[in-house]
């Protein structure tokens, strides 16, 4: 109402919903493969 934003008036029954933090660095996986496809080229080159 008039640019208000109100709660849900079932705000105390709702579920609430937990999302656990994840890792800082999004990429890790990927940076994970890269560092071993490097070590793998360098194994590959001797």
């Amino acid at each position: 109402m008039n640019g208000q934003t109100l709660p849900s008036p079932y705000y105390l029954q709702d579920d609430v919903q937990y999302f656990p933090s994840g890792p800082e660095f999004k990429l890790s996986r990927e940076a994970a493969a890269l560092k071993a496809a490097r070590a793998q080229e360098k194994l590959d080159r001797r």
